[in-house]
């Protein structure tokens, strides 16, 4: 699987390849994908994903979610290894836009 920003397929040879829910031979999308996937599959109203160059975007768009990508410490990034600090972000994938404005108020206050 692309981890740390390095892809856009969800394509892990370990474990097999995350499908999208709408048509088992596309990708979820993105080093998020199974965030964005299990939103698509209406498995869970929302997830969290990082974005640098499109692991929010790509994987709900993908999947048929609403994917917001904050501006730079909207939201806290103090997580794990980053590949930049002005341009990684953490955000939300949710199946309905006005759940990114609730998860949004809810991390940010």
């Amino acid at each position: 699987m692309h981890e740390l920003a390095y892809g856009i397929t969800t394509i892990n040879a370990f474990t097999g390849n995350s499908r999208n829910f709408f048509n088992r031979d596309h990708s979820c999308g993105g080093s998020s994908g199974g965030s964005g996937g299990v939103v698509g599959a209406d498995l869970v109203p929302g997830a969290i994903g990082t974005d640098t160059g499109g692991s929010i975007r790509l994987p709900s768009s993908n999947n048929g979610a609403f994917g917001y990508k904050p501006t730079i410490d909207r939201w806290d990034s103090n997580y794990g290894i980053k590949m930049t600090h002005r341009r990684d972000t953490v955000g939300p994938m949710t199946r309905h836009a006005e759940d990114i404005a609730l998860m949004d108020t809810a991390v940010t206050g």
